[in-house]
């Protein structure tokens, strides 16, 4: 089966599941095949990478061709239930025309089993999926990628072996920037950014950082955020938490309460009546502060110096959403560190494109055969 038919046949799949990755297309397919191997027929033949004819000497003249092949199998281990990198990752792998192994935590992923199952049998018969680990899938496959904490990853990457291509994608910490929003456009997105998979998403924020401009302010801003929290809460409520997840909100939630009775200036907080559905906290120090997750977040003024509002958590962050999305803040926020910038209500939904973990997805998984052909 060619690059293309592939292509085709994982569009028509993703096509049912809009809502989830966003629209993915053939061309958004087959562009993330050339952006990282060259040329989107790299995996079915032989493709020019150069030809040296005009300036080399007679005799030294020859045209460089270049074909990726891809592992026989691939093992992917997922520690978190986070769909859309999970089904991302197994479309790259099924992109490359390899046989995936897919190791999810124990009574989670039902995405990527639904994505599976819709799959055409040609490509379906390429992906097993297990919430066990057998050993034979680790000890026989030719790749292995790796997606969670970075104690996880170092715990499978013991069990490499010298010859398995092991690809790791670390667990990230994403958040959003509001640059301006004088009409409050942005606070239903914004909702359902931090609302979506309970804040357990890869892309799931913890802070919201907004500036001080015109009309906009980041207690007022809040406000219209907490409002917009409680309408996605009636349309769709958080899942039921074990007691000891509601009772770190509640001591979180009671903490903040007296903090802000001490100092309204420095410190808010709206949260949900009658339950600990959602969250927000206003708080004056702009210094990154890490959500407990489960629909929790907080709200901070834009900070004078972004590398030290986010120096504790630089080496973890992932995404951010930021607006206006104009490539000048983009070009701002890329050196807070991030690896991947969005407008609001997107971050859940990455391109076909997107360099998951700041890297590439497909090129490290294949080997290159390179073949040197002389001037005719």
């Amino acid at each position: 089966m060619t690059t293309r038919t592939v292509a085709e046949l994982l569009a028509q799949t993703a096509k049912n599941f809009t809502e989830l990755l966003g629209p993915i297309s053939i061309s958004d397919l087959l562009a993330a095949v050339t952006s990282e191997l060259g040329h989107e027929e790299a995996l079915d033949r032989f493709c020019i990478q150069h030809s040296n004819a005009r300036s080399a000497p007679p005799g030294w003249r020859t045209t460089h061709l270049a074909r990726a092949l891809p592992p026989g199998s691939i093992l992917h281990i997922f520690e978190s239930g986070s769909p859309q990198p999970a089904i991302h990752t197994l479309m790259c792998g099924l992109l490359l025309g390899a046989h995936n192994l897919c190791k999810i935590p124990k009574g989670g992923l039902h995405e990527l089993r639904a994505f599976r199952d819709a799959l055409p049998a040609e490509l379906k018969n390429e992906v097993e999926i297990s919430e066990t680990l057998p050993s034979e899938w680790i000890e026989n496959s030719d790749a292995i990628t790796a997606h969670g904490s970075h104690e996880f990853i170092s715990a499978i990457r013991a069990k490499i072996k010298p010859h398995q291509i092991f690809l790791a994608k670390c667990r990230r910490i994403a958040f959003s920037v509001v640059f301006e929003d004088s009409i409050y456009e942005t606070p239903r997105a914004a909702a359902r950014d931090v609302s979506l998979f309970d804040q357990h998403g890869l892309f799931s924020p913890h802070v919201i950082y907004v500036a001080e401009t015109g009309h906009l302010d980041p207690v007022s801003y809040a406000r219209q955020l907490a409002a917009a929290m409680e309408e996605f809460d009636r349309q769709s409520p958080r899942r039921l938490l074990d007691a000891d997840s509601e009772a770190l909100i509640s001591t979180i939630r009671t903490s903040y309460r007296f903090k802000a009775s001490n100092n309204r200036k420095t410190t808010a907080i709206w949260e949900s009546k009658g339950s600990t559905n959602w969250t927000v906290i206003f708080e004056a120090d702009p210094t990154f502060s890490v959500s407990c997750l489960n629909r929790l977040i907080f709200v901070k003024p834009l900070p004078r110096s972004f590398p030290v509002a986010l120096a504790q958590v630089r080496p973890l962050l992932g995404a951010a959403a930021v607006h206006p999305a104009t490539l000048e803040n983009a070009a701002l926020l890329a050196k807070t560190g991030v690896s991947r910038i969005c407008p609001f209500g997107r971050l859940h939904t990455p391109l076909a494109t997107w360099h998951n973990d700041a890297a590439q997805n497909l090129a490290p998984l294949v080997r290159w055969v390179d073949y040197e052909q002389p001037a005719r």
